[in-house]
């Protein structure tokens, strides 16, 4: 018996739950489908334990299984379970000692940081700093461009050129998008 057969006999209004949400047999169906559409059987019950564990959706974006590539794993593949931005704001807010972030900053090549990012350039890396309750100061994330822009293999005709191209969101809005991993940063080290 699959594990996903497993899953169906279970109760649909308790298969995935957290205090004010449940994922019933449809939604799963949905997560599996668009959301966790390359997971295998035990992968998307790990995936879907950790969203009731973390109390995280991922049909609004707050928590994602991503399946790679991996050499080392017995069928070529892995799932990562990430959280996305919404789903760390969330963790912070849900602590009850969220109090409220700084500015983002961002910086060039000369390390001056700015309030706002004009140039044509993307930035050479952005700071976020996140409060909070009973901490005097901010803890902040510093993502550098340079680590954390994504690149990938540019193909045409079916074949790989050899050439490298920025994801499309970070070609259309670097500072914007390295922001959020500074922020995203930022929120893993204070909550």
């Amino acid at each position: 018996m699959s594990n996903l057969a497993r899953i169906d006999q279970a109760p649909s209004a308790a298969v995935a739950t957290r205090p004010g949400i449940e994922f019933s047999r449809e939604q799963l169906d949905l997560i599996k489908a668009q959301c966790a559409k390359d997971t295998s059987d035990n992968e998307f019950l790990l995936f879907t334990e950790v969203c009731r564990q973390r109390g995280l959706n991922p049909l609004t974006g707050q928590i994602y299984a991503i399946v790679r590539n991996d050499k080392n794993a017995p069928n070529g593949k892995r799932m990562v379970i990430q959280l996305g931005i919404d789903g760390l704001r969330a963790i912070a807010e849900r602590s009850g000692e969220y109090a409220g972030q700084t500015a983002v900053e961002w910086c060039g090549p000369d390390g001056a940081w700015r309030d706002i990012w004009l140039s044509k350039e993307p930035p050479a890396a952005a700071r976020v700093g996140v409060r909070r309750k009973g901490y005097p100061d901010a803890t902040y994330g510093v993502a550098l461009w340079d680590e954390y822009a994504p690149m990938r293999d540019e193909w045409a005709n079916g074949k790989k050129t050899g050439g490298q191209a920025l994801e499309p969101m970070w070609k259309q809005r670097p500072a914007g998008q390295l922001a959020k991993c500074a922020e995203a940063l930022a929120l893993r080290k204070a909550f």
